[in-house]
């Protein structure tokens, strides 16, 4: 029989014929394949279970197949020292809370707004009777006579006047 009387012969074929003809051929291939990974991963299974002792007295390998002598010791310090994923992260610095009385300034605090990252400082919007402005931590006060920002918190400044710290809330009026 030759090729193109075969070929012609498969193109008669209906799609149940097809099925089977591909059945006979690629259920064995399949099945022989899956046997030679199961054997090879039971080999791998069983090697990883007998103890190796030859490997232990040998000693270590280099990158280029050579071996070094076991005495030998790797100084690790510049490694260790070596900052392999950048300096560390410094938490910020909290003000812890101040528990001040209220002040008896006629201020009014407007807003505030607390920064605990980057070179933004804390600031407070204060009115103290000519207009709002905004304040950083240690400026004087206008119309204070030297009271200045001592902290800012989301709901209240603190004040120094004259060393003795003063609270000012927001008032809703």
């Amino acid at each position: 029989m030759d090729l193109t009387s075969r070929v012609a012969r498969l193109r008669d074929h209906t799609p149940e014929q097809w099925a089977r003809t591909a059945s006979r051929v690629f259920v064995p291939g399949l099945t022989f394949s899956l046997v030679v990974v199961l054997a090879y991963q039971f080999a791998r299974l069983s090697w990883s279970v007998v103890p190796a002792p030859y490997l232990a007295t040998l000693p270590p390998a280099m990158p280029d197949g050579s071996r070094i002598a076991r005495d030998r010791s790797i100084d690790l310090s510049p490694l260790i020292d070596s900052d392999l994923f950048g300096e560390e992260a410094v938490a910020p610095v909290v003000p812890a809370a101040v528990d001040a009385p209220d002040t008896t300034l006629s201020l009014k605090l407007h807003g505030t707004r607390t920064v605990l990252e980057g070179d933004l400082a804390d600031q407070a919007i204060i009115d103290s009777g000519g207009g709002q402005r905004t304040y950083e931590i240690g400026q004087p006060i206008d119309g204070t006579s030297g009271a200045t920002l001592h902290a800012v918190y989301p709901d209240r400044a603190i004040l120094n006047r004259g060393g003795r710290l003063e609270t000012l809330h927001w008032r809703d009026d």
